[in-house]
């Protein structure tokens, strides 16, 4: 395992200016909060912080956060996740507004602590080391060792967390996985730079086909939008297959215009890159990979 990319991964943070919504910013100090949060984190973790910065008295209430047209955003998505399908271009600080009241329960999960968030989390280590392994890794995860994720997580200490979650991201014998955990987000972006949350899938996926060759990024996207997707990730062409070549070299020449990018852990990676990599090497700490494919807006094109 490539532990250099793990780590590399895990020491990303997002650059987010907190703003209080116009509902609270007459009543408390307006001043913007800027903060740095690792993208495996999760935005109740700084609610204490912002709670200090700006003198809010929460009085047994919880703070939710929403993106530009107040989009509420999900507290149980990690914000690398919630950045690559909301926040703006790379370089700038993705601006999230801070509410107190008038919480959206029709639209987030109710949250009434950080306990709520731990449980989330637990729980999906445990369906993605099912979903990677079967019953035996999942059922290996001691109480003691559940708490030690979380504990690193918290705490942003990668050694703690990666001591546990590193027999995660591989198999008893140090095969495939038996499928994919991932996420997939379509999101639908607009030509005044804003964008839709269209939908999120999430189902099994093998890690490789009948005869054991290793699933691609590529074949991971064919199998949900069909071969015409036509994506802005690199490719390598030693990689596509002789039957495809004339149809690849003519779609070269033609000068097609993306439809998409897709995007992992605040990348884009190359389309052959093997799903079980991903898995291996992109997941966020919960242990999905968050695939995030974003349609452009072909009459901005």
């Amino acid at each position: 395992m490539d532990l250099t990319v793990n780590k590399v991964t895990w020491e990303v943070h997002v650059a987010i200016e907190f703003v209080l919504h116009d509902a609270a910013a007459g009543l408390l100090t307006s001043e913007p909060c800027y903060l740095m949060i690792p993208r495996g984190s999760y935005l109740p973790l700084a609610e204490e912080t912002l709670v200090d910065h700006f003198g809010i008295a929460l009085g047994g209430q919880h703070l939710w956060f929403s993106a530009s047209k107040d989009t509420a955003l999900k507290w149980h998505l990690p914000v690398g996740v919630l950045f690559d399908i909301f926040g703006p271009s790379p370089g700038t600080p993705w601006t999230v507004q801070v509410h107190i009241d008038s919480f959206p329960s029709g639209k987030l999960l109710q949250y009434t602590g950080l306990s709520d968030l731990q449980h989330f989390f637990t729980n999906r280590i445990k369906e993605a080391a099912y979903i990677k392994a079967g019953g035996d890794q999942r059922d290996k995860l001691s109480a003691d060792k559940v708490r030690q994720l979380w504990s690193g997580l918290y705490n942003s200490k990668y050694e703690e967390f990666t001591e546990v979650n590193s027999h995660l991201m591989r198999t008893p014998n140090s095969d495939w996985f038996d499928a994919f955990p991932f996420c997939l987000y379509v999101v639908k972006d607009t030509a005044d730079g804003g964008c839709t949350l269209l939908q999120v899938l999430q189902e099994p996926f093998p890690t490789v086909d009948e005869q054991g060759n290793p699933w691609s990024l590529k074949d991971f996207l064919s199998c949900f939008f069909g071969t015409e997707l036509v994506a802005s990730n690199p490719v390598s062409a030693a990689v596509v297959a002789p039957d495809m070549q004339d149809a690849a070299a003519s779609a070269t020449q033609e000068k097609v215009a993306p439809q998409a990018r897709v995007v992992v852990q605040g990348i884009e990676p190359s389309l052959d890159t093997p799903v079980q990599w991903l898995a291996a090497h992109l997941a966020a700490p919960d242990n999905f990979c968050h695939v995030v494919v974003h349609k452009l807006d072909q009459s901005a094109c």
